[in-house]
């Protein structure tokens, strides 16, 4: 349903919201005279015709912002119209569905009990999204609110024409209404058979809520800990019953995108609710919004990497709609062809979604947007039309990443800062050393191979259960790199005895302690920690995992360059290389693979490089288990091909796209 997609957005949001909104607000959409011209310039076929022959096959645009089905119909028959002039052309088109707005102002008129469905902070006042007064958020547990956006997907599906929804702001905020605290009474009552052992109360009929704190580092209150249990759980259902009657309605046709607000920093199940692994199955597109564009700075390399394996392990695809910034931190758009390409190259290697969230937004100019910039157009065309032609090295790929860093939600959520932080040194210290990885979980290991490294990264937090089947990896022979401390407390946050030993001393284990550096890490700027030097290993990391991969390992002779394996439907061997420094291109550059091939003959005859730029593919040789490869004129990306079992056969040396 998704694969070779090549998406954009399209104006998100209604006209009657940036009028409601003003011309002060912090975002780069606001009232101003070129709003209008803007706005229909998006719903012209001139403009779609532009689109289509960029490539461009899927789009999101306005369909519900929050004010009602009533106050928005004028503006969703201007979305129907587009929905038919965009089919027309083979596009498809996703209806932006905000999910944490109830703008009273309008949306009373169709419903009376409207408060009720209000969620309430602390204090019992109702709860307002960002601040604005007259943008109610919903209470996650209500009813009524759930039954009126089935309502509102009903209404796009059977009469607007939409091909899916763009759920934004999919995340649950604390509630505090009467209906969540017997919510969640009921909760600990169906999930705590012993409430005494867990949180020292005979029954739980009395407790209420804890009182909610954005600067908690770690969760030491039981209660608090349930809660967060609770609330990830509540945000997995109301994602599930979208899910469930989105894909009934449409007869599984239809597409599902959520904007959780996530990954950005730690503590993500405490600020928003949210955890992906309580929902893997009930939605096929995440936008990844954040800082993390890709790019190259005073401080290092920010990446969208995260965002990116996420999706992998979970099993969706990722939209970037990360923020770029100037230098007084405003949104701006990619201004160079370099930022362009690095922004899809990240993408195709890393299996997200082709595409541009920058294309249509206005330059404040009348009915002007980026699109107009004709050197920015001619790279995006470029690009999606290699993409176009060449989908198979980059969909349906299976992951071959010798390396797999173990993604423990329980730890996440309850070790907060700490947790967050030893997973974030792995993750940058890996994508640093272009090393490549993927993440796994202990309750699938299919994508982890028999030999492939396994990364516990500062993981506290662990069921005795769990602690019992990393062992079982250890005797299967998995080699364990344990960073930092492991299995200090069980999941309910019980302290295990000090110095118990939990995990065997054993050779396929080694332990690497770490120290942080924590002043270094500023959440609000989540993605420039990703090369800040957070992390003391008491050795390099890179030495020790080179030590311990016994799969391929590859090396090159640049420093400084990204990487990622996959095995394509043909079973293809599939290298991805970027060059994040793509303002100087390498001359010449060397890629060494080493195989472990314990006496036997070579795995691959031919090799041949893809990319949408001009990189040559001079030639490769295999020395005993080492094969090297020349590749020249390497700017920002290229995709090595290796198949072919015998070598007597002759090397097919060429270029691709």
């Amino acid at each position: 349903m998704t694969d070779g997609i090549v998406w954009a957005f399209w104006g998100h949001e209604p006209l009657h919201h940036y009028r409601r909104m003003g011309s002060g607000a912090a975002s780069i959409f606001k009232n101003g005279k070129w709003i209008e011209p803007w706005y229909e310039r998006l719903h012209a076929e001139d403009t779609i015709r532009q689109a289509a022959e960029l490539k461009i096959n899927l789009v999101y645009t306005h369909f519900f912002k929050g004010f009602g089905l009533r106050a928005e119909k004028e503006q969703m028959e201007r979305t129907r119209e587009l929905v038919q002039l965009a089919h027309r052309y083979g596009i498809k088109v996703l209806g932006y569905c905000q999910l944490n707005s109830l703008h009273y102002e309008t949306l009373l008129d169709e419903a009376d009990d409207l408060e009720d469905w209000a969620g309430r902070n602390a204090d019992g006042g109702i709860d307002c999204w960002g601040g604005a007064y007259y943008r109610w958020v919903p209470c996650f547990n209500s009813d009524a609110f759930k039954r009126y956006m089935r309502k509102v997907i009903a209404y796009g599906l059977r009469h607007i024409g939409l091909d899916g929804f763009h759920f934004d702001n999919s995340y649950n905020k604390p509630c505090y209404c009467d209906r969540c605290q017997h919510a969640f009474r009921r909760y600990l009552a169906d999930r705590l058979h012993d409430p005494e052992r867990t949180l020292g109360l005979r029954h739980v009929s009395h407790v209420r809520i804890p009182a909610f704190s954005g600067a908690v580092e770690a969760i030491s209150d039981p209660l608090y800990g349930q809660w967060l249990h609770y609330r990830r759980q509540l945000t997995a259902s109301v994602h599930e019953d979208l899910f469930g009657y989105v894909k009934r309605l449409s007869e599984d046709r239809a597409i599902v995108a959520h904007n959780p607000a996530f990954p950005r920093h730690y503590g993500h199940v405490n600020r928003i609710g949210y955890e992906p692994a309580c929902s893997p199955d009930a939605v096929d597109i995440v936008f990844a919004e954040n800082d993390g564009f890709i790019e190259m700075t005073e401080q290092g390399m920010k990446t969208q990497i995260e965002a990116y394996k996420y999706g992998q392990l979970f099993g969706y695809q990722v939209f970037n709609s990360s923020w770029l910034k100037d230098g007084q931190g405003n949104i701006r758009v990619p201004e160079t062809s370099e930022e362009i390409c690095l922004f899809e190259a990240e993408a195709l290697a890393f299996g997200g979604i082709c595409g541009s969230p920058w294309l249509m937004r206005p330059l404040k100019n009348g009915s002007r947007c980026v699109m107009d910039r004709a050197d920015h157009t001619k790279t995006l065309a470029d690009i999606f039309a290699y993409f176009s032609e060449h989908s198979a090295l980059y969909t349906n790929v299976r992951r071959t990443n010798p390396v797999k860093v173990l993604y423990h939600p329980d730890n996440l959520m309850l070790a907060v800062k700490q947790g967050y932080l030893s997973l974030l040194a792995v993750v940058q210290s890996l994508v640093l050393k272009g090393t490549p990885f993927s993440y796994c979980m202990l309750d699938d290991m299919r994508e982890v191979g028999d030999s492939d490294l396994i990364v516990l990264p500062g993981i506290d937090y662990i069921s005795d259960a769990e602690v019992a089947a990393v062992r079982a990896l250890s005797d299967k022979g998995h080699p364990l790199l344990v960073v930092g401390s492991f299995a200090a407390y069980n999941e309910c946050g019980v302290e295990r005895e000090p110095g118990s030993p939990v995990l065997e001393e054993r050779d396929s284990i080694v332990r690497l302690p770490c120290r942080f550096d924590a002043a270094k890490y500023d959440p609000r700027k989540h993605f420039s920690a990703m090369s800040a030097n957070i992390a003391h290993f008491d050795r390099s990391f890179a030495e020790v995992v080179g030590e311990m991969v016994s799969g391929v390992r590859i090396s090159f002779s640049q420093p400084g360059l990204l990487c990622e394996t996959a095995s394509d439907a043909k079973g293809h061997y599939l290298v991805h290389v970027i060059n994040p420094g793509n303002t100087e291109t390498i001359d010449s550059l060397t890629v060494s693979l080493t195989f472990p091939l314990d006496g036997g003959q070579p795995p691959y005859a031919h090799c041949e490089l893809y990319s949408f730029e001009l990189a040559e593919l001079k030639g490769f040789e295999w020395i005993d288990n080492r094969l090297e490869i020349d590749v020249r004129s390497l700017k920002t990306f290229c995709t090595l091909k290796l198949y072919g079992s015998s070598v007597k056969e002759t090397a097919a040396i060429g270029a691709k796209g």
